[in-house]
Protein backbone atom coordinates (compact mmCIF):
# COMPACT_ATOMS: atom_id res chain seq x y z
CA UNK A 1 0.00 0.00 0.00
CA UNK A 2 1.35 3.08 -0.70
CA UNK A 3 0.30 6.56 1.23
CA UNK A 4 0.85 10.15 -0.62
CA UNK A 5 0.45 13.23 1.19
CA UNK A 6 -0.99 16.51 -0.31
CA UNK A 7 -1.17 19.85 1.73
CA UNK A 8 -0.88 23.38 0.19
CA UNK A 9 -1.95 26.95 1.48
CA UNK A 10 -5.33 28.59 0.63
CA UNK A 11 -3.26 32.36 1.22
CA UNK A 12 -4.98 34.82 -0.70
CA UNK A 13 -8.51 32.93 -0.92
CA UNK A 14 -9.29 33.87 2.71
CA UNK A 15 -10.16 37.17 2.02
CA UNK A 16 -13.44 36.68 -0.26
CA UNK A 17 -14.79 34.18 2.91
CA UNK A 18 -17.64 35.51 4.51
CA UNK A 19 -16.70 35.65 8.27
CA UNK A 20 -19.08 33.13 9.53
CA UNK A 21 -16.98 30.66 7.49
CA UNK A 22 -13.90 31.21 9.62
CA UNK A 23 -14.81 29.56 12.72
CA UNK A 24 -14.94 25.54 11.17
CA UNK A 25 -16.85 23.23 13.19
CA UNK A 26 -14.62 20.68 15.03
CA UNK A 27 -16.84 18.21 13.11
CA UNK A 28 -14.60 16.38 10.98
CA UNK A 29 -15.57 15.89 7.21
CA UNK A 30 -13.49 12.51 5.59
CA UNK A 31 -14.60 12.82 1.84
CA UNK A 32 -13.76 9.20 0.11
CA UNK A 33 -13.76 9.27 -3.37
CA UNK A 34 -12.29 6.90 -5.85
CA UNK A 35 -13.49 4.41 -8.84
CA UNK A 36 -16.21 1.19 -8.07
CA UNK A 37 -14.63 -1.56 -5.68
CA UNK A 38 -11.54 0.79 -4.71
CA UNK A 39 -12.13 0.13 -0.88
CA UNK A 40 -14.23 3.19 0.25
CA UNK A 41 -17.17 1.68 2.04
CA UNK A 42 -14.73 -0.84 3.62
CA UNK A 43 -11.99 1.73 4.67
CA UNK A 44 -15.04 4.27 6.23
CA UNK A 45 -16.24 1.17 8.05
CA UNK A 46 -13.37 0.89 9.76
CA UNK A 47 -12.65 4.36 10.45
CA UNK A 48 -15.74 4.79 11.78
CA UNK A 49 -15.06 1.89 14.38
CA UNK A 50 -11.66 3.78 14.98
CA UNK A 51 -12.92 7.09 15.66
CA UNK A 52 -13.96 8.05 19.03
CA UNK A 53 -15.76 11.14 18.02
CA UNK A 54 -18.62 11.42 15.51
CA UNK A 55 -17.68 12.35 11.70
CA UNK A 56 -19.38 13.44 8.60
CA UNK A 57 -18.16 11.65 5.62
CA UNK A 58 -19.25 11.10 2.36
CA UNK A 59 -18.81 8.04 -0.29
CA UNK A 60 -18.75 10.28 -3.42
CA UNK A 61 -17.95 13.89 -4.23
CA UNK A 62 -17.51 15.74 -7.05
CA UNK A 63 -14.50 13.47 -8.56
CA UNK A 64 -17.08 11.03 -9.30
CA UNK A 65 -18.92 13.32 -11.17
CA UNK A 66 -15.88 15.10 -12.74
CA UNK A 67 -14.38 11.55 -13.43
CA UNK A 68 -17.60 9.77 -14.84
CA UNK A 69 -18.24 12.49 -16.74
CA UNK A 70 -15.25 12.86 -18.21
CA UNK A 71 -15.06 9.31 -19.08
CA UNK A 72 -18.15 9.33 -20.65
CA UNK A 73 -18.14 12.49 -22.36
CA UNK A 74 -21.10 13.87 -20.18
CA UNK A 75 -21.67 18.09 -20.40
CA UNK A 76 -20.46 19.55 -16.73
CA UNK A 77 -18.68 22.77 -15.59
CA UNK A 78 -15.35 21.54 -13.76
CA UNK A 79 -15.15 25.27 -12.40
CA UNK A 80 -18.28 24.96 -10.65
CA UNK A 81 -16.86 21.56 -9.15
CA UNK A 82 -14.02 23.40 -8.15
CA UNK A 83 -16.16 26.13 -6.64
CA UNK A 84 -18.16 23.54 -4.71
CA UNK A 85 -15.05 22.38 -3.47
CA UNK A 86 -13.18 25.32 -2.24
CA UNK A 87 -16.18 26.50 -0.35
CA UNK A 88 -16.15 22.90 1.46
CA UNK A 89 -12.60 23.34 2.07
CA UNK A 90 -13.05 27.01 3.90
CA UNK A 91 -16.72 25.85 5.81
CA UNK A 92 -15.29 22.59 7.35
CA UNK A 93 -12.21 20.80 8.18
CA UNK A 94 -12.16 18.28 5.37
CA UNK A 95 -9.93 15.66 4.67
CA UNK A 96 -10.17 13.92 1.11
CA UNK A 97 -9.21 10.51 0.43
CA UNK A 98 -8.96 9.06 -3.12
CA UNK A 99 -8.50 5.23 -2.70
CA UNK A 100 -7.00 3.84 -5.75
CA UNK A 101 -5.58 0.45 -7.28
CA UNK A 102 -4.37 -0.93 -10.32
CA UNK A 103 -6.75 -0.96 -13.42
CA UNK A 104 -5.84 -5.05 -13.17
CA UNK A 105 -7.23 -5.54 -9.45
CA UNK A 106 -10.16 -2.99 -9.86
CA UNK A 107 -11.79 -4.94 -12.62
CA UNK A 108 -11.05 -8.49 -11.08
CA UNK A 109 -12.88 -6.54 -8.11
CA UNK A 110 -15.33 -5.79 -10.11
CA UNK A 111 -16.17 -9.51 -11.48
CA UNK A 112 -16.09 -10.59 -8.26
CA UNK A 113 -18.49 -7.78 -7.16
CA UNK A 114 -22.11 -9.82 -6.50
CA UNK A 115 -23.96 -6.74 -6.36
CA UNK A 116 -22.66 -4.69 -9.34
CA UNK A 117 -24.79 -5.39 -12.19
CA UNK A 118 -22.39 -6.60 -15.37
CA UNK A 119 -23.82 -4.25 -18.03
CA UNK A 120 -22.07 -1.60 -15.75
CA UNK A 121 -18.77 -3.35 -15.80
CA UNK A 122 -15.75 -1.09 -17.34
CA UNK A 123 -12.89 -2.58 -19.93
CA UNK A 124 -9.55 -2.33 -18.31
CA UNK A 125 -9.58 1.13 -20.97
CA UNK A 126 -12.07 2.40 -19.34
CA UNK A 127 -10.72 1.79 -15.89
CA UNK A 128 -7.00 3.19 -17.11
CA UNK A 129 -8.81 6.82 -17.98
CA UNK A 130 -11.03 6.43 -15.15
CA UNK A 131 -7.86 6.44 -12.90
CA UNK A 132 -6.28 9.16 -14.69
CA UNK A 133 -9.72 11.41 -14.91
CA UNK A 134 -9.63 10.65 -10.71
CA UNK A 135 -5.95 11.99 -10.56
CA UNK A 136 -6.51 14.83 -12.61
CA UNK A 137 -9.25 15.68 -10.55
CA UNK A 138 -7.52 15.16 -7.57
CA UNK A 139 -4.41 17.49 -8.51
CA UNK A 140 -6.72 20.36 -9.38
CA UNK A 141 -9.21 20.48 -6.56
CA UNK A 142 -8.51 23.18 -3.93
CA UNK A 143 -9.40 20.85 -0.92
CA UNK A 144 -5.92 21.10 1.16
CA UNK A 145 -5.69 18.48 3.30
CA UNK A 146 -5.71 15.46 1.49
CA UNK A 147 -4.02 11.38 1.35
CA UNK A 148 -4.31 9.40 -1.90
CA UNK A 149 -4.19 5.36 -0.62
CA UNK A 150 -3.25 2.58 -3.13
CA UNK A 151 -5.80 0.11 -1.94
CA UNK A 152 -3.79 -2.66 -4.60
CA UNK A 153 -2.05 -4.81 -1.92
CA UNK A 154 -5.29 -4.09 0.41
CA UNK A 155 -5.05 -3.64 3.59
CA UNK A 156 -8.24 -1.50 4.99
CA UNK A 157 -6.94 -1.44 8.42
CA UNK A 158 -3.69 0.13 7.63
CA UNK A 159 -5.64 2.89 5.41
CA UNK A 160 -7.83 3.03 8.19
CA UNK A 161 -5.41 3.69 10.57
CA UNK A 162 -3.60 6.20 8.19
CA UNK A 163 -6.71 8.25 7.74
CA UNK A 164 -7.33 8.31 11.96
CA UNK A 165 -3.39 9.98 12.16
CA UNK A 166 -4.37 12.21 9.51
CA UNK A 167 -6.97 12.77 11.35
CA UNK A 168 -5.41 14.03 14.32
CA UNK A 169 -2.80 16.19 12.45
CA UNK A 170 -5.32 18.13 11.40
CA UNK A 171 -7.13 18.73 15.55
CA UNK A 172 -10.02 16.22 14.17
CA UNK A 173 -8.94 13.20 15.99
Amino acid sequence: MTIEVFSSSAAGTRAEVEPHWERKPQLPVIIYEGPENSGKTTVKRIVNELIEHESLSFERWTGTHYAYSMLFDRSFDPEELMMIDGKMDRTFRVLLVLLVASPKKLLERQNMDPMLDPRYHLTEKQLVDLLHFFYMWFTDTPFRNKLKINTGSWAPEKAAMMIKERLKVLGNG
